[in-house]
């Protein structure tokens, strides 16, 4: 079924497969189509056919019933927006398939045109109790379209109340007066349903009957209509406008809030959880003060709520209970409450706030960094400083977290943490009792088994030892030993990442760190040469053979994998052996990175034996990876020309590699291709494109020089490709492949 416009609704149904038998239901289809080409519109003729389509889906087929509640909240919301034009339009806020910033909705081409015209209030009250009455018998559907489009009459019901709130219009005030007593109608049903299912739990005993008990059931099944009576609450709650049941009756607000903390912070179905996290939403947004926030019993169930769900295994759950922290906040700051009066929720709530700014699902990512922004301003450092015990014990159980998602966040974390707050005048004292706490948690995430944690603790234990050299001195033989062996690791951005935690040390111990990192990249330079010979053709069948690709382990989404051991699906952990030409490879990023250094500048006698070697090691041919190899030296080659400034490297260094470029250019694969045309026009553009072509001719020939131009005009501008260039991965400086991930303490911003 297409329920993203109402003719194309419309055009589903009669086309259903297997075909809707009932005559009477495709006429009234038909019949409806038919008005998106009249050029004038019966509305009572309209309202009473969509009325009768969704009565005959009671009593026949669910396809039916949903088309008919479908167009019947269209309908209703176009009124809606005609009855409030003067007030703007009035949108819900109300998701029933999942959080979404921003709304996004289909316009329909062959839509009905609506007008105030010829419209029978009291018809279309009729017309509201018609539908009113068949969502309260249906609200436990077994479909659970039907369901959810149940919850989105709710919210249209309110809204249309609000739209017709004009005192000086008797008619609707009348109509007003005959929807609210429907209002309250539905609020009974709707509670009544979910204390209902939390009382009656998980429904099993119809499933052992189909399936047998010895059947694993995954979480989300046996809990009928539980999660969308949560949307119909959530739905009911989004009207600001209006009292809480829209009658005079009390309700135990008390009950409904610990019913809703419950099904949020401890339900195991995970859409329960979301769909709970946005009932307590609206609720706050709209029929809470601040006084009522603040006191002893909305308070301390909101905090425990939030502190849990934050931090949710589910990113959907996360991306609620942001929404949820979001509009906390924001009704807070709105009725003048000041950051003092916020101090209560920031011991549970700011360590995972500040966390879930590197979460990995960026919908999560953007919104807490924006949330950030909103509710602190330019006081981020200093109020993590203020509550640094607290953020710190939180990064530190991340990085021992059953997900490795989560694992990765801390670990970004913690680095930010040593960047921003251990870098600060006035802040840096306050963090220096939890870095020996927190550098341990990174040496623990160093020994990880998902190569997006080990990269992300690498680069982060390099940062700590920049901004605190002594206390990371001590588990220095240590780092550099993990440093070392992930700089030839089988993951090209985790050989990048140890290259940068390397250069980062080499600034905290100077010189004679310098020299063991010489001293290394002269052992690993050759490793390409050591590489065995293997053909194209041979590295093909070996990617292809189905005995290295049968009988290992699977993980999917929603599997028991993160019960069993760390990680989950998609964990991200390598098996393959390491290939003698990664060596090479991680010792290009590593000369990259010594290149680029101003705080350690390396010597030409020092650094002349590493080129000759470099070039040297880049010229094998005899293994397919070898241009993948000489790309990364292309995508290097400019940051370390800039790093030793254009006058040093092209008196020295430059011609050295201009042969292999060109080779490159004319032989390589397309990645290869790619990487030394973006070199090339680099390099021109750092010595002088005269100068350069002057070179090639002057080192290749005058083939050479026609590659080149050749090259060069073929590829344009650049595309944005990955060009790893960042003397480290805190800087500023321009890179079209690191995104910054707007990370906003204050006004500052920088990537991680």
């Amino acid at each position: 079924m297409d329920f993203s416009t109402d003719t194309r609704a419309l055009h589903s149904l009669i086309q259903r497969k297997p075909p809707i038998e009932n005559k009477e239901v495709l006429d009234v289809s038909k019949s409806l189509l038919d008005f998106a080409h009249s050029e004038e519109i019966d509305s009572i003729d309209y309202s009473s056919k969509i009325l009768l389509l969704t009565n005959l889906g009671v009593e026949g087929r669910w396809e039916a019933l949903a088309v008919g509640l479908f167009m019947s909240i269209n309908y209703l919301t176009a009124l809606a927006d005609i009855f409030n034009q003067e007030k703007g339009s009035l949108k819900s806020h109300i998701y029933p398939e999942g959080p979404r910033v921003p709304d996004y909705a289909a316009a329909d081409p062959d839509a009905v045109e609506i007008t105030t015209e010829n419209i029978d209030l009291v018809g279309l009250s009729n017309f509201c109790q018609s539908l009113t009455d068949i969502c309260i018998s249906q609200l436990e559907h077994s479909e659970p379209r039907i369901r959810t489009l149940i919850a989105k009459f709710v919210a249209v019901h309110g809204t249309l109340i609000a739209a017709c709130t004009n005192p000086n219009d008797p008619a609707e005030e009348r109509f007003m007066a005959a929807l609210i007593p429907m209002r309250a109608a539905m609020y009974e049903r709707i509670t009544s349903s979910l204390f209902a299912h939390l009382v009656a739990g998980r429904e099993v005993s119809t499933l052992d009957s189909k399936y047998g008990s010895q059947v694993a059931l995954d979480d989300t099944t046996g809990w009928k209509a539980l999660e969308t009576s949560l949307h119909a609450l959530a739905a009911y709650s989004d009207a600001p406008f209006l009292t809480f049941t829209g009658s005079d009756d009390d309700i135990d607000i008390d009950m409904l809030i610990e019913a809703l903390e419950h099904c949020a912070a401890n339900h195991i179905n995970r859409h329960v959880r979301a769909a709970s996290l946005q009932a307590i939403e609206r609720l706050i947004s709209n029929h809470f003060s601040a006084n009522q926030i603040l006191s002893g019993l909305i308070q301390p169930r909101i905090s425990n709520v939030l502190s849990i769900t934050l931090s949710d295994n589910w990113s959907q759950v996360r991306m609620a209970a942001s929404t949820l922290c979001r509009t906390l906040f924001e009704v807070l700051l709105r009725n003048d409450c000041t950051q003092e009066d916020l101090q209560v929720f920031y011991p549970d709530l700011l360590p995972r706030m500040c966390l879930n700014r590197f979460y990995l699902a960026q919908g999560v990512k953007i919104y807490s960094q924006k949330t950030w922004e909103i509710i602190l301003g330019n006081k981020g450092i200093e109020t993590v400083a203020n509550n640094i015990g607290r953020v710190a014990k939180y990064y530190v159980e991340c990085c021992d977290a059953d997900n490795h998602v989560v694992r990765e966040a801390a670990c970004q974390a913690v680095a930010e943490l040593a960047k921003k707050v251990g870098s600060h005048p006035e802040f840096a004292t306050q963090l220096e009792p939890f870095v020996p706490m927190l550098l341990q948690a990174l040496l623990m995430c160093f020994h990880d088994e998902s190569w997006p944690v080990r990269d992300e603790a690498c680069t982060a234990c390099g940062t700590f030892a920049k901004a605190y050299p002594s206390v990371a001195e001590t588990e220095l033989p240590l780092l550099y030993s993990r440093w070392t062996e992930q700089v030839t690791d089988q993951i090209w951005s985790v050989r990048e990442g140890a290259a940068i935690a390397l250069s980062d040390a080499m600034c905290a111990y100077g010189k004679d760190f310098q020299r063991k990192l010489i001293n290394l990249m002269h052992e690993l330079l050759a490793g390409a040469k050591d590489e065995p010979p293997m053909s194209m053709e041979e590295y093909k069948a070996r990617q292809n053979d189905i005995n290295a690709h049968t009988n290992s382990q699977l993980y999917s989404c929603g599997s028991l994998a993160p019960k069993l051991k760390k990680g989950g699906c998609s964990d991200c952990i390598v098996t393959r052996p390491k290939a003698p030409w990664e060596r090479t490879d991680g010792a290009i990023y590593l000369l990259r990175e010594i290149c680029a250094n101003k705080e350690v500048p390396i010597d030409d006698s020092d650094l002349m034996p590493l080129m000759v070697e470099l070039v040297d090691a880049i010229r094998v041919k005899h293994f397919p990876q070898a241009d993948d190899l000489r790309a990364t030296l292309w995508k290097c080659l400019p940051v370390m020309a800039k790093g030793l400034g254009k006058k040093r490297f092209k008196g020295k260094y430059l011609n050295m590699f201009l042969d292999s470029m060109v080779n490159s250019l004319e032989r390589g694969n397309p990645a290869s291709q790619h990487a030394a045309s973006l070199c090339a026009k680099e390099l021109g553009t750092l010595v002088g494109n005269m100068i350069f072509m002057g070179r090639v001719r002057e080192v290749v020939g005058d083939s050479g020089e026609q590659i080149v131009e050749s090259c060069l005009a073929q590829s344009g501008e650049e595309t944005g490709a990955r060009v790893p260039g960042a003397s480290s991965m805190w800087s500023n400086s321009s890179n079209p492949t690191i995104a910054s991930s707007n990370t906003r303490w204050g006004e500052e911003s920088e990537a991680f």
